[in-house]
């Protein structure tokens, strides 16, 4: 997992963009499980999230999107701003990455 970490913190500034990851980039890195058996949804797209952070969502089974925030990667912690104020924060290492994260490491294995 700590490739993926490492290849995550080089993509973030590479892949985010007001008009969304550039092209191959993934959208969606991957997700974290929570307390409440919904999924965080880590993105690449900087949205209407400040420089240098990206859009963060949790989902519920049914896909109801019900809180929106946004992250930046600190070391090997999500730093997550929820828009209700809120702030956690959450192991990298936890992250299951999606099958498009997965595909563009493999592209870009050195």
């Amino acid at each position: 997992m700590k490739r993926y970490i490492v290849l995550l913190a080089a993509l973030m500034p590479l892949a985010g963009a007001q008009n969304g990851p550039s092209p191959g980039a993934p959208t969606i890195l991957g997700t974290i499980p929570n307390r409440d058996n919904n999924n965080i949804t880590f993105t690449t797209v900087q949205s209407d999230c400040p420089e240098n952070q990206y859009l963060v969502y949790a989902q519920s089974d049914g896909g109801r999107i019900s809180l929106t925030g946004c992250y930046r990667l600190v070391s090997n912690q999500f730093f997550v701003k929820w828009v209700d104020g809120d702030v956690y924060t959450y192991p990298a290492d936890n992250l299951i990455p999606s099958d498009e994260f997965l595909n563009y490491m493999n592209r870009n294995r050195k």
